[in-house]
């Protein structure tokens, strides 16, 4: 028995030898083991990373006080940004939590539901809007924007169609031409006898370009671009109005935002800079004079240009060798022009398109936020009559709820505020990478431990092999 035990004992070791001789398991090892640990390094760091989010408020009340004080009302668009930024930034201002404990996703979850509970609160009133509020109000000052807007998204729609109109003035075409040439490729086999095979091969010699024009549709086109301007002369550049101060209760989140982003105080300055945000950072802000630019641009010396052109514009030939090349002016500039039309539709879109966004997506968040609490506290159902059980029986679990709802928020934000605060949201791509870089590190350590168990440890175990 002793003899059997001794020998399957060898047998084994004999294996395991003849694995790390012959065979390179020490990288696939490595770099399993390497991606296992960089990955989940890097989760940890994602997870504690996307529990604070920093945040700044815009100091409304301050805004809407001094509008009141002078007889006058904000306008809509400082409306929308104030209400976009301040509701995501009280459910990012509930999920964020500065201890160690909210890695642990039960104990996070009580205390988002908790603080969302009070964010949502009609009678503490803490703040002179709650999320309830927003999110009745976002809807209609996000529509209100968008009338206010109404010469930007004429505009746009003014050039989707002229884009459409100079897309069609020119026409470009080409055709090849060339010569097949012989290629011999001869063989010797070991006796000496050469063989030789002849295939054909194309060379090509010339492309001909053409560029047809028509002018009735540079016509249209023009006459197009002419009217554009009569209906829309210009685009408006609205004011979103800003803080001049920041109070106490804002200073306080800025502060530990700072600390969090940059480990230290941040300076007068640097906090009325967080308040003011909510503009600097707009869609709006970053788009607004690169439109107005661009239409100013199109109704006035392009149009004027391309005038000039439908007395010079006419369908041309060009040969040149197998390579592309520049048309003539006016097709060049037709394609120009439509580059940038799509240019300034971008621009529009990306002002717009979170407005609309928000119109039912604030409602549905909210929404959202009386799922989560109620699914994660089912005692506290008294709180919203106006859910029904259906719904909260159909709705995702707590879990999935308090993902989407911080998600949604942020996304909401970084849609019409993206140059705002940092998102510090959870980026699986970075846990992805990390795994990846993990895998290679740890396949290469492999890889020299398999090569030092070869030269040293079974050097003398090669000779059984």
């Amino acid at each position: 028995m002793l003899d059997k035990i001794k020998e399957n004992y060898t047998r084994v070791k004999n294996y395991i030898k003849d694995l790390a001789v012959h065979t390179q398991i020490e990288v696939a090892a490595g770099a399993v083991a390497g991606a296992i640990v960089l990955g989940s390094l890097s989760h940890a760091y994602e997870t504690k990373r996307s529990l604070y989010q920093p945040i700044s408020f815009s100091e409304y009340e301050q805004l809407e006080d001094s509008a009141h004080a002078q007889n006058r009302n904000l306008n809509e668009l400082t409306w929308f940004y104030v209400g976009a930024n301040d509701f995501t930034a009280k459910v990012m201002e509930a999920h964020n939590y500065n201890s160690l404990w909210g890695i642990i996703p039960e104990f996070h979850r009580d205390w988002f539901s908790e603080k969302l509970e009070q964010e949502m609160d009609t009678t503490g009133r803490r703040y002179r809007r709650n999320l309830r509020d927003f999110a009745r109000e976002i809807p209609q000052h996000a529509r209100g924007a968008l009338r206010e807007l109404s010469d930007l998204t004429s505009a746009s729609q003014e050039g989707n169609n002229l884009r459409t109109l100079f897309g069609q003035t020119w026409n470009y075409d080409y055709t090849e031409s060339g010569h097949w040439e012989e290629d011999e490729t001869c063989t010797t086999d070991d006796k000496g006898h050469e063989s030789c095979t002849t295939t054909l091969r194309y060379v090509c010699d010339n492309y001909h370009h053409t560029w047809t024009y028509n002018p009735s549709q540079g016509v249209r086109a023009s006459q197009a671009l002419i009217q554009s301007g009569q209906r829309v002369p210009n685009i408006q550049r609205l004011q979103i109005e800003t803080p001049t101060h920041t109070n106490a209760w804002n200073e306080q989140v800025i502060r530990q935002s700072f600390r969090k982003m940059h480990n230290r105080e941040p300076t007068q300055d640097e906090m009325l800079q967080a308040s003011q945000l909510f503009k600097t950072g707009s869609q709006y802000e970053i788009h607004i004079d690169s439109a107005r630019s661009l239409w100013s641009q199109f109704i006035g010396s392009d149009s004027r240009i391309w005038r000039n052109y439908l007395s010079t514009a006419r369908t041309t030939h060009k040969t040149t060798g197998c390579y592309s090349t520049s048309g003539p002016r006016e097709y060049e500039f037709a394609e120009d022009l439509q580059r940038r039309f799509g240019s300034f539709i971008e621009h529009e879109q990306s002002i717009t398109r979170g407005m609309g966004d928000a119109i039912s997506g604030v409602p549905e968040l909210e929404h959202k936020i009386k799922l989560f609490f109620v699914r994660q506290n089912p005692t506290m159902r008294v709180h919203y009559p106006e859910l029904t059980d259906e719904e909260i029986r159909n709705s995702h679990s707590p879990r999935r709820l308090s993902r989407e709802v911080i998600s949604e928020a942020r996304n909401l934000y970084r849609q019409n505020i993206p140059k705002g605060n940092i998102d510090t949201g959870y980026r699986p791509g970075m846990v992805a990478l990390f795994s990846l870089l993990g895998g290679i590190l740890g396949g290469l350590a492999g890889l020299g431990t398999d090569t030092l168990l070869d030269k040293y440890v079974f050097k003398s175990d090669r000779r059984y092999y």
